[in-house]
């Protein structure tokens, strides 16, 4: 099956436009179909595996040495690095192919999913960014719930130029009022 052929592609580390393979094989199949056979069955598994490598590195990153996939020591920087661009894949295509589901469906256990990886990403740039990006793609499903998601992230370094256009992009989607409003939190 093609799914499983790309999901491995992520594992071995081949990201070479398996994120936008998997987004196309959602988009023919449809979201109902996606959500099942592609983020439920692959994605959301693989992440959880990752995010629990990401989290072991960072306990043992504290001391001299890191924990690598398969539970050895290593004091190789290039394997936190891999590991990061495998979970920044994961994200990118869940929220991809959340992006595409109906407006009236709950997206609220993603969000968390992706509020938690900012929190717990903290120095490792590629990954924050990218769950912030997920998070404005969702910008759809309630703006009060992005802004008081992204409100709480305060990176200590330069964003990156997509993500402040994404920002700029959300922000100019609703008139100065509104924002003027949240802000006096006088929205609920």
């Amino acid at each position: 099956e093609l799914v499983v052929n790309l999901v491995e592609k992520i594992r071995a580390n081949k990201l070479r436009n398996v994120a936008h393979s998997l987004i196309l094989v959602a988009k023919r199949n449809g979201f109902d179909w996606a959500r099942a056979h592609i983020l439920q069955k692959r994605l959301y598994p693989l992440l959880n595996d990752y995010l629990k490598q990401f989290e072991l590195m960072r306990a043992a990153s504290t001391g001299s040495t890191m924990v690598d996939a398969s539970g050895g020591s290593t004091g190789d920087p290039a394997t936190t690095g891999s590991l990061d661009d495998r979970i920044v894949t994961c994200i990118f295509t869940i929220a991809s192919i959340m992006k595409t589901q109906p407006s009236n469906e709950d997206t609220s256990r993603v969000m968390q999913i992706f509020t938690t990886i900012v929190q717990l990403s903290e120095g490792h740039r590629a990954i924050q960014e990218e769950a912030i990006a997920g998070l404005i793609k969702f910008s759809r499903f309630g703006f009060v719930d992005i802004f008081q998601r992204l409100s709480s992230w305060n990176p200590d370094y330069p964003i990156s130029d997509r993500i402040k256009l994404m920002l700029t992009t959300m922000v100019h989607r609703k008139p100065p009022l509104f924002w003027k409003q949240l802000l006096q939190n006088r929205i609920v």
